[in-house]
């Protein structure tokens, strides 16, 4: 661990910084420029922490010299579950006792995996939780309801609303939350069609309106959704209906069409 720096002042050569020479000279624990816890050492004048001189540097496989701890370590350290790392073989092992054979993660469905019975699989989706009991994935307390969501509809992979797509459906009842209307106007995407609408039922509020730009859009969900089956498209005025939940218009008509 080399201290020195360059100086911008003395054509950028590198230099021993003047809080480590104020440490060499005042201090005599020169170890503790090094660190606390290092198992380097201070060299004097070098502006350096190393290893104490005579560290055996020559390691026996698997194991390899760490300059940080001045000893022989394993690669990694870093063991999954209930596996532990055998220093002498840097390989992760199960505990000899409570360990699970794979029969018995067999027989709850389940697989033998780092010394603990646990899931198959991870959850697909990177918003979902994983029950540790049925391995069953589902999202988490707290995911928006699908009446919360702009588009009336949740991501069952990442537990968010799914974006709006962009709508053509900005043809709205003249009279405003006339649910009766809604059938009529909410299927017409165009200004021409919405302006059609016979007894000026209907009015556009689209981004452009009259050949302007409208500074007052108002489009709705693609495809547009009633407040009976937010997550579900609502039907128009005619199309084929079995309840009133399926309209746009909330009321199918007696010939099993939408008002």
């Amino acid at each position: 661990q080399c201290f020195e720096q360059p100086n911008e002042y003395a054509n950028c050569q590198c230099e021993c910084p003047l809080a480590v020479l104020t440490m060499e000279y005042s201090s005599s624990n020169l170890n503790g420029i090094c660190g606390a816890d290092s198992a380097q050492v201070y060299v004097r004048g070098g502006c350096a922490c190393d290893c104490p001189y005579g560290t055996n540097t020559n390691c026996a496989a698997p194991t390899v010299f760490n300059q940080n701890t001045c000893s022989c370590d394993c690669p990694s350290t870093a063991c999954s579950g209930r596996a532990t790392l055998n220093p002498d073989t840097c390989a992760c092992e199960c505990p000899l006792w409570g360990t699970p054979s794979a029969a018995d993660c067999a027989a709850t469905g389940k697989v033998l995996r780092d010394c603990e019975c646990q899931c198959p699989a991870e959850c697909a989706g990177a918003g979902q939780v994983q029950s540790a009991t049925t391995c069953a994935c589902s999202c988490p307390a707290g995911t928006p309801l699908a009446s919360e969501c702009a588009s009336g509809m949740v991501d069952e992979q990442t537990c968010e609303c799914i974006e709006p797509l962009p709508s053509s459906f900005c043809c709205h009842p003249t009279i405003a939350g006339f649910v009766p209307w809604r059938g009529r106007c909410w299927g017409l995407n165009t200004e021409e069609s919405c302006h059609a609408e016979p007894n000026g039922r209907c009015i556009w509020k689209g981004p452009e309106a009259n050949g302007l730009p409208n500074p007052h859009v108002d489009c709705l969900p693609n495809p547009p959704v009633n407040n009976i089956l937010p997550g579900q498209a609502c039907a128009f005025r005619n199309e084929a209906c079995t309840s009133g939940a399926e309209c746009c218009a909330e009321v199918c008509r007696v010939n099993g069409q939408c008002r």
